[in-house]
């Protein structure tokens, strides 16, 4: 029996130090733990460089045993060491954990310029380093697999860090003034690392060692002057041989571009300074200036011209079958990288990008448009470091014409349409004046992710039909649509709620409503029709796993001519754009397109429409409000033939034959009794009743839905006027002569 009792205590001794000492072996390989390598830009990797396209953290476990990486935390704050849970993962003994970092999906990114990541195991730091600036060539890493010392590196992911060093990459040159504004010429210096020989050019071509050498001050002066250089490319056009280019000399911006090379011939990275010198006239616009290799943009594979191919087709009798233009591709194959410098109001910000050539038939013209990427691989960052737009980070933008598309973006407030803001720009290409044209922000995961805060891993987006963004398999949602309404019932409620699921009916009729208005008839369920989701419902907000509708391409009130004449009108107010079509593009009137025509069975959406329409018509579409953007943008209420003066007599007449109308258009009047103690709310909107009332008209066809919502401190007392009521919300349908409500708000301590 004793020796039965030596047993079990001697085995549970074991058993105890077993456990201690794994606890205690765990707990010492946690806190061996090492931060490996750092990047904050894609790298290329291994011997084919394959591009690696998110930031990441190499982590390595100098023990001999795996590890769970339970209570243990990665983060750039020192403040906030939980930022990245890192419970689920597992690292092999004497092996490597690589963490991806991705731009709107993981809770913090690297900066490329270099920041400082901790390691933590509950709320102590296990390891910390302050990481250098990365790029795609180089890493921030540990001399050896946890050594001491850290240096640069070539990427080494998932391997040993042993004998990756890079020698110190040539500094770039520095200009001793800042890019902008100047009244007079002044003299600039161009400095750079002792012993290392500076090449530069002042015409916008790339500099090389056959550039000039720098040996003292450049003088900066205004070159208008000189003649154009990049606009007499000829064969930026499919007939080249016809085009002759317009030899007038054009507005030029005084571009510096400096590289330094050192005594064993390595090259650092080109500097561009931009200088407007007594350009006063560019001191009240925002001013865009691109800078980008000539090569990329006019050599035999720019991006800007026909292209070799193309050019010995076209020089050779232009036998067989016709080649692609160089210009007429697409894709991120075709971006090449630029220099981008935003001007506003003396203040220059510069930050290299990404451009492309952008749009369809516009690529034809010589004077192409551009998309502009912001990526980290250029810059260190996915966003522009400006604030482009207010409120805004802004991932990508577009270069193009279109006065109405950009007014839309002003024009239309509501966020249950997507709308690309815009603003009016002069663009410089190689330091010569291109256009005036507008800088509108473009669809894509990082503007949903900004404007609707949804992750950009889980956005899909649809654009006429096709998926632009997310995963081929994706396309089976954008199916659902069509499948749902070709096989359901809309006169019945059960069938017209369950459509809502599939696309958001509120967003499809502002959608309609913004389009009819603004005599949009370029559009349909196969034209300029794009709309998105989020792919996993029940994720964040807008994760009811429905289509939300995206403006897009509303050039059309620019076709004045074209449209007046095929529709025998004097004025494009004129136009009933609920029945009528695009003259150039077959059928695609309203009243063709499938979902519209389905959904007009059910009598809630025709009572929303209508509702929605005059919500746009009293507010959005209100010619003092239009007038007041217009005037910013340098015109008035007469543009176009004063459409939005007149607009509002035609189309509301149309709307009533559209919709069988049988009532009258009468005033709808709100007052706010202590407007500060609450807001209300008419159908669609909240309108303003600071200082005072609002009044809108609407058709007595259908009620108008008010809604009183107190704030803090304060109560709802009730509505007034054409009905008491102590509801918060009513319907009340307007009457022959208007009807006028009051909302009473008090303060919670008054009786």
């Amino acid at each position: 029996m004793k020796n039965m009792k030596k047993v079990l205590f001697y085995g549970s001794l074991a058993l105890f130090l077993g456990i201690i000492g794994y606890f205690f072996a765990a707990s010492w390989g946690k806190n061996s733990l090492v931060i490996n390598e750092i990047s904050g830009s894609p790298v290329r990797v291994g011997e084919d460089n394959e591009e690696m396209d998110c930031d990441y953290v190499e982590l390595y476990n100098p023990a001999g045993f795996s590890l769970s990486l339970q209570d243990m935390y990665l983060s750039d704050d020192k403040k906030n060491l939980q930022k990245m849970d890192l419970g689920e993962y597992t690292i092999p003994g004497k092996g490597y954990l690589l963490i991806e970092l991705r731009d709107g999906e993981s809770p913090f990114c690297i900066k490329a310029s270099g920041e400082h990541i901790y390691l933590s195991c509950g709320r102590r730091v296990v390891d910390d380093v302050d990481c250098g600036e990365t790029d795609m060539e180089k890493v921030y890493a540990r001399a050896g697999d946890g050594a001491e010392e850290w240096e640069y590196q070539r990427p080494t992911t998932g391997k040993s860090n042993a004998g990756a060093f890079l020698s110190a990459s040539v500094p770039s040159p520095e200009f001793s003034a800042p890019n902008g504004f100047y009244e007079e010429p002044f003299l600039l210096e161009i400095s750079g690392k002792e012993g290392d020989k500076i090449y530069y050019t002042t015409d916008g071509s790339s500099p090389d060692e056959s550039s000039a050498l720098y040996t003292g001050p450049v003088k900066v002066e205004n070159v208008s002057y000189r003649e154009n250089r990049w606009s007499q490319v000829q064969n930026v056009v499919e007939d080249w041989k016809e085009y002759e280019p317009d030899l007038t000399p054009v507005d030029k911006i005084f571009v510096v571009r400096a590289l330094a090379v050192d005594g064993s011939g390595n090259k650092s990275k080109e500097s561009v300074g931009t200088f407007l010198v007594d350009m006063e006239e560019y001191q009240g616009k925002k001013v865009v200036s691109l800078v980008a290799d000539e090569e990329d943009l006019f050599g035999e594979e720019g991006i800007y011209v026909t292209g070799k191919d193309y050019d010995k087709w076209y020089a050779s009798g232009q036998k067989g079958d016709k080649p692609p233009t160089n210009f007429g591709k697409h894709g991120r194959d075709y971006e090449i990288p630029a220099s981008f410098s935003f001007l506003e109001k003396g203040e220059v910000s510069t930050q290299n990008v990404g451009i492309r050539i952008q749009g369809a038939s516009a690529r034809k013209v010589p004077k192409k448009r551009f998309s502009v990427y912001a990526r980290k691989e250029y810059s260190g960052s996915s966003y522009f470091e400006k604030e482009l737009f207010p409120g805004k980070e802004t991932h990508s933008i577009v270069l193009r014409n279109g006065f109405a598309d950009a007014l839309v973006s002003k024009l239309i407030t509501r966020k249950s349409v997507a709308v690309k803001d815009a603003e009016p720009v002069a663009v410089f290409l190689n330091g010569e004046f291109w256009y005036d044209t507008f800088m509108q922000e473009k669809y894509s995961d990082s503007f949903l992710n900004q404007v609707y805060g949804v992750k950009k891993d889980d956005v899909i987006i649809a654009h006429d039909g096709e998926i632009e963004e997310g995963v081929e398999e994706d396309g089976k949602f954008y199916g659902d649509i069509y499948a749902y309404y070709s096989t359901h019932d809309f006169t019945e409620r059960q069938g017209y709620e369950g459509f809502n699921q599939v696309l958001n009916i509120q967003s499809y009729i502002e959608y309609l409503c913004a389009n009819i208005y603004l005599c949009n008839m370029d559009v349909s369920e196969r034209k300029n029709f794009m709309m998105w989701r989020v792919r996993t419902p029940g994720r964040g907000n807008y994760s009811d796993g429905a289509w939300r509708m995206m403006l897009y391409d509303m050039d059309a009130l620019e076709w004045k001519d074209t449209l007046c004449e095929a529709y025998q009108v004097d004025t494009m107010a004129e136009i009933n754009s609920f029945r009528e079509k695009m003259p150039t593009v077959g059928d695609t009137s309203y009243n063709s397109q499938g979902i519209y025509i389905t959904l007009k069975q059910n009598p809630q959406y025709r009572r929303d429409f209508v509702t929605t329409f005059m919500d746009l018509v009293n507010t959005d579409f209100k010619p003092e409000r239009v007038e007041e953007l217009l005037n910013n943008w340098g015109e008035d209420i007469t543009w176009n033939d004063s459409f939005f003066a007149r607009r509002k007599d035609y189309i509301c007449p149309f709307l009533a034959e559209e919709f069988e109308l049988k009532g009258t258009l009468e005033n709808v009047t709100l007052e706010c009794e202590h407007p500060e103690g609450g807001t209300v709310r008419l159908n669609t909107f909240e309108p303003q009743l600071k200082g005072g009332s609002f009044t809108g008209e609407y058709y007595t066809d259908y009620p108008v839905t008010v809604t009183a919502k107190a704030k803090k401190g304060y109560r709802f007392e009730g509505w007034s006027g054409a009905v008491s009521s102590k509801e918060s919300s009513i319907e009340v349908l307007p009457q022959k002569g208007g009807i006028s409500l009051k909302a009473t708000f008090a303060r919670e301590e008054e009786n």
